[in-house]
C-alpha cells in the first residue's frame, strides 16, 4: 500500500465528495470512490439473508433494528438468531478498505429490507428437564410440514435447551430452524431426513450419536459444537468441513462415508479425535500412505508398515495421538511410548505384528483398548509410575502365541503404583502368573478367560470382586483379604478353584463367610471348595487353617 500523508481537514473534504483526487507529497494522486450499495437483498427460504456481490467490497455490515451489528465476508447471513413471529428492519452495507489500483473504496450507502420471521408450529411435545429450568422438545402426534421451526422459548418463558433422542428422525424434514438457546441434540434426533443445511446456534454444546446420520442431502453444516459424538454425520453429503476452535471432541466415524467430503479445516489445536472420524471420504482417500497429522496431533497412519518396523513415538512431531491411529496396522513389531504424548483409545488396536512395548517410566495411564487384539504381544515394560489401566487395554494379548506354543509363558508383574485396573483389561491374555500391586483399590472383571493362571493373591485394599476371574479354567487357589465386602459367585465361575485362603483368623473367616453367604455359600458347596483361616502357628482348635511357606508367598494348609 502507498503511504498517504494528509491533514484531517483534507480527509473530511474528500469523504464529502463522491470521488476525489488527493495529491500527497511524494506520491501519485489517490482516488477515493464510494462503493455501490448492495442490490437484490432478499431473505431466501429458511431465513438466509442474501444480496448481490458488490465489486471491490472487502466485506459487508448487516444491522438489525435492535441495534445488533454483524459482519461477513460472504454475500449471505444466517438470520435464524431472530425470533419467529417477529418483524425486523435489516440494513446491508458494503465495506470498503485498502487501496486497489490507485483507488481507495469507501463504504456504500445502506440497503434496507423488512424481514417477517415465520411463526413456529405447535406440533411439538415439551418435557421439563434440568430440574424444571428448561425444556426438551420432540415431535408431537405428527409433523405436517417439511420445514421445522423450533421456538427458542416455551409459552411459559422457559428456554428450549434440548432436542430429544429420536425426536424427528425419518420425518421428511428438509429444513430446520433450531432454538437459539439450544444446548444439546439427542441421538438420532434428525437421522434419515432430507435436510440440506444445518446451521447451529452458538449455544449448542453437544450433538449425540447418529443425530444426523444418513441425511443423504445434507451438504452444509455451520457452527459445530464442543462435542460431536460417534457417527453423528455418517453417510451425509457434506462437501466441506470447518471445525471451529471451540470443538473439543469428535467421536468415532462421526463423518465417515461422506462421499463428497473433500476439504477439511481443523484449528491449530485440534480436538480429541475418535477412531476413523473421516473414514471412506474423498479427503482421506486423497492422503498419501504414512502419517497423517492435524497440527501436533497424529490422526492416523494410513497403510501398513514395512515388516519388523520399530517405532519410537518421541521422534514424531506430535503431542497427541488420536483414537485408533494405528488401528489394524501390520508390520509394526516394537513401539516406544513417551510420557509427553497423550494417547487416545484404541491406538494400537489389532496390530497383530506387535511383539514388544516399552513405556517411559513416568507414563501414568494406559487408555481403553490401547492394545486390544494384539495377538502376538508378549513383552510389555510397564512404566514405574503407572496408576491406571483402562478397560480392555490388553484384551487378547499374546493369543496367537498360545496357539503356537500351547502353554502359558508371560508373568504379569504390575508396578506398585497401580491403583485401578479396568474391566476385561487382560481378558483372554496369554499370561500364566499375575502379581498385583499392593496399592490396588479397584479390580473389575479384569482377568476373565485367562486360562493359564493357576493362583492369585488379592491385595488388602480390594473391597469388591465381581466376575474378576470368570472362566479362568486353570485357577486352583486364591488368597483373599479378610476385609473383602463383596464377592460375587461369578468371580470364580468356570474355574478349578478348590482352595480359598482368607487372611484372617477363624472368627474373621466365619464373619467373612456370613457376609458373602448369599453370593458365595452355594458356590463353595457346589464346587467343594475349602475355605481356610490364617494361623501363623500350628492351630490348637478344630478347623481348616493355613500359613505361608518358607518363600513367604505360597500358602500351605496346616495338616
Amino acid at each position: 500500500m502507498k503511504k498517504v500523508v494528509c491533514t484531517v481537514l483534507t480527509i473530511i473534504s474528500i469523504i464529502l465528495c463522491t470521488s476525489a483526487f488527493v495529491a500527497c507529497e511524494g506520491n501519485e494522486p489517490l482516488e477515493y470512490v464510494f462503493l455501490d450499495s448492495p442490490e437484490n437483498v432478499t431473505v431466501e427460504e429458511f431465513w438466509i439473508l442474501t444480496w448481490d456481490e458488490v465489486e471491490n467490497a472487502e466485506g459487508y455490515e448487516i444491522s438489525v433494528e435492535n441495534g445488533e451489528n454483524y459482519e461477513t465476508e460472504n454475500t449471505r447471513l444466517n438470520m435464524q438468531f431472530l425470533e419467529p413471529g417477529e418483524t425486523y428492519t435489516v440494513s446491508v452495507k458494503a465495506k470498503g478498505g485498502n487501496e486497489k489500483s490507485g483507488k481507495y473504496f469507501l463504504d456504500s450507502d445502506t440497503t434496507e429490507i423488512i424481514c417477517d420471521m415465520p411463526e413456529p408450529f405447535d406440533e411439538f411435545t415439551y418435557t421439563l428437564i434440568n430440574g424444571g429450568t428448561s425444556y426438551e422438545v420432540s415431535a408431537g402426534e405428527k409433523i405436517t410440514s417439511d420445514t421445522l421451526i423450533l421456538p427458542t422459548y416455551h409459552e411459559d418463558g422457559l428456554p428450549i435447551t434440548r432436542i430429544a433422542e429420536d425426536a424427528f428422525g425419518e420425518s421428511g424434514i428438509s429444513a430446520v430452524r433450531f432454538p437459539q438457546k439450544l444446548e444439546s441434540i439427542g441421538g438420532r434426533a434428525f437421522s434419515k431426513n432430507d435436510l440440506q443445511e444445518a446451521i447451529f446456534p452458538l449455544s449448542l454444546r453437544s450433538i449425540e450419536i447418529l443425530a444426523f446420520s444418513q441425511c443423504k442431502n445434507l451438504k452444509n453444516i455451520e457452527n459445530l459444537p464442543n462435542r460431536i459424538d460417534q457417527r453423528s454425520f455418517i453417510v451425509t453429503a457434506i462437501e466441506e468441513l470447518i471445525i471451529p476452535e471451540r470443538t473439543e471432541y469428535i467421536g468415532d466415524e462421526a463423518f465417515a462415508t461422506c462421499d463428497s467430503l473433500a476439504k477439511i479445516t481443523i484449528p491449530a489445536e485440534p480436538p480429541d479425535l475418535g477412531c476413523d472420524v473421516f473414514k471412506d471420504t474423498p479427503w482421506y482417500e486423497a492422503q498419501p500412505n504414512g502419517f497423517i497429522y492435524f497440527g501436533k496431533t497424529l490422526y492416523r497412519h494410513k497403510g501398513d508398515f514395512v515388516k519388523d518396523t520399530q517405532l519410537d513415538l518421541s521422534e514424531l512431531p506430535i503431542n497427541k495421538i488420536a483414537d485408533g491411529a494405528f488401528l489394524n496396522c501390520l508390520g509394526l513389531s516394537k513401539v516406544k511410548i513417551p510420557a509427553e504424548i497423550q494417547l487416545g483409545k484404541d491406538v494400537f488396536h489389532s496390530c497383530e505384528d506387535l511383539i514388544e512395548v516399552q513405556f517411559a517410566k513416568d507414563v501414568t495411564y494406559i487408555p481403553e483398548r490401547t492394545f486390544f487384539g494384539c495377538s502376538n504381544l508378549l513383552k510389555v515394560e510397564f512404566p514405574e509410575e503407572l496408576t491406571e489401566i483402562g478397560a480392555d487395554a490388553f484384551y487378547g494379548m499374546g493369543a496367537n502365541r498360545f496357539i503356537a506354543l500351547g502353554k502359558g509363558a508371560l508373568k504379569l508383574v504390575l508396578p506398585k503404583t497401580v491403583t485401578k485396573i479396568g474391566r476385561d483389561s487382560f481378558c483372554y491374555a496369554y499370561i500364566s502368573e499375575i502379581v498385583l500391586s499392593e496399592n490396588l483399590t479397584s479390580l473389575d472383571a479384569s482377568f476373565t478367560y485367562c486360562s493359564f493362571v493357576k493362583w492369585i493373591v488379592i491385595p488388602d485394599n480390594i473391597m469388591s470382586l465381581d466376575g474378576t476371574f470368570y472362566n479362568c479354567t486353570g485357577l486352583r487357589w486364591a488368597i483373599l483379604p479378610k476385609n473383602l465386602k463383596v464377592l460375587s459367585a461369578s468371580t470364580f465361575e468356570n474355574t478349578r478353584l478348590k482352595k480359598i485362603y482368607i487372611k484372617g483368623t477363624q472368627e474373621e473367616c466365619v464373619e467373612w463367610l456370613n457376609d458373602n453367604a448369599e453370593t458365595m455359600q452355594a458356590f463353595i458347596e457346589e464346587q467343594e471348595i475349602t475355605v481356610y483361616a490364617y494361623s501363623e502357628e500350628p492351630p490348637t482348635e478344630e478347623g481348616d487353617f493355613w500359613h505361608y511357606d518358607t518363600d513367604g508367598v505360597t500358602p500351605i494348609p496346616w495338616e
